[in-house]
């Protein structure tokens, strides 16, 4: 069971970042409009150090909503398939 649960979580953080990247970049360039309002551009202008926060938002995300949950909510038998659950939570 831990291999589908990386699958998972490997999975939710790629729709989390594909997202990211069709609300800032491709939505505005599909409907060629411009997100600012008089501006030539049709994405949003986000800066290098902007992306990485973006991302590690994304990545806070999976914790806070996917892991946590799975963490706390594991029957005892399954503790073992959550990563970090035995260590925080105790084994059987």
């Amino acid at each position: 069971m831990q291999p589908q649960w990386w699958l998972a979580a490997v999975l939710l953080t790629g729709f989390g970042w594909l997202c990211l990247g069709w609300f800032t970049i491709f939505r505005w360039q599909v409907t060629g409009t411009s997100p600012i309002e008089g501006a030539n551009v049709n994405f949003y202008p986000v800066p290098p150090g902007g992306w990485i926060l973006l991302i590690g938002f994304v990545l806070f995300d999976v914790i806070l909503l996917f892991w946590l949950p799975t963490m706390l909510a594991s029957p005892r038998t399954y503790r073992f398939v959550v990563p970090g659950a035995v260590t925080i939570l105790g084994s059987r």
